[in-house]
């Protein structure tokens, strides 16, 4: 792969395809990309260290990597006395929605409808409607949020129509908004952690981001036509929202007596934010670094580039 790469960068005038990649993107070069990279590390690597070797003093042992999340989690309890089951009868789907549409209505001016007499491909599946505040409609989506059977997993956003208005060819856009959240069961409807929160309203950024769009052009409206290392900005931009106590007021309630989050679990958990953040930085560094040095670096012949790459990142 890195070969064809490398000639195909090469047949299009650049000297390799990591230059290549970044024609597309708003980082101005590879020398750009490296120098914030290396930045980020010299900024978080000693925090790093100290985050792991509280973890290991925790355990009481070495680690392995595939050890780090089990002990992560223990000592997260331990230090907030907080754990994402325990939240959840906090987050009822349905009042996490209609607070999120809330808050939407208040940073834009949008309101949001749900239309039921609209074609689903489950029975699960919801379409709303958004309008600004000139009631002019502005686009729609499908919300399939509830894990099932054979259903991808994950949570993603993707367009099912983009929006064009070209001479009498006029049309609207429209987006499906798809989760795999636990279902609702017999004794209780379907309830979020703090995490599925947070990734609700990531996915809804991107769909604002598509939905909102005044760009006539289909191929440039919305989530098309934007640099690759952007088009995160509206939904990181949305779950910062998840974390501020006026709107966990909104989207919270315990689902059988309707009592707030309580003070002191709220500020256990935007305490727990923070939480190895420097060890998560650097496991994206080490990702990031060595994606970039693979394929700006890349010789042909050279049958052990990967192995040796990424042993220079880990060191």
């Amino acid at each position: 792969i890195l070969e064809k790469r490398h000639c195909a960068a090469q047949l299009l005038g650049f000297d390799n395809y990591a230059e290549y990649s970044l024609t597309t993107k708003m980082a101005p070069s590879v020398d750009k990309v490296m120098q914030f990279l290396d930045e980020l590390a010299q900024r978080s690597i000693d925090v790093a260290r100290a985050e792991a070797n509280e973890l290991i003093r925790f355990a009481g042992r070495d680690l392995s990597a595939w050890d780090v999340p089990y002990y992560s989690e223990k000592l997260r309890r331990q230090n907030f006395d907080i754990s994402e089951e325990a939240l959840r009868p906090y987050f009822p789907i349905d009042r996490v929605i209609s607070g999120m549409f809330e808050l939407t209505t208040k940073l834009f001016g949008l309101t949001i409808d749900e239309v039921t007499d609209v074609n689903t491909w489950h029975p699960d599946v919801r379409y709303f409607e958004i309008r600004d505040a000139q009631n002019t409609n502005r686009g729609s989506f499908y919300v399939d949020i509830y894990a099932r059977n054979k259903k991808r997993g994950g949570a993603w956003m993707d367009e099912c129509v983009g929006r064009k208005y070209l001479n009498d060819d006029k049309r609207n856009p429209v987006a499906f908004l798809v989760c795999n959240f636990t279902p609702p069961n017999k004794s209780e409807p379907g309830l979020l952690s703090h995490d599925d929160v947070v990734t609700l309203f990531h996915e809804f950024g991107h769909a604002l981001h598509h939905l909102l769009t005044k760009v006539d052009i289909p191929s440039l409206a919305g989530i098309n036509g934007v640099e690759w290392d952007a088009v995160e900005l509206p939904s990181q931009f949305m779950e910062n929202f998840a974390w501020q106590p006026d709107v966990l007021a909104m989207i919270s309630g315990h689902y059988q007596t309707g009592e707030p989050l309580p003070e002191d679990i709220f500020s256990r958990l935007v305490g727990s934010r923070r939480f190895q953040a420097a060890m998560q930085m650097v496991r994206q560094l080490e990702l990031a670094s060595l994606d970039m040095r693979l394929h700006a670096e890349f010789t042909p012949g050279n049958k052990h580039i990967v192995e040796q790459t990424l042993q220079s990142v880990r060191d």
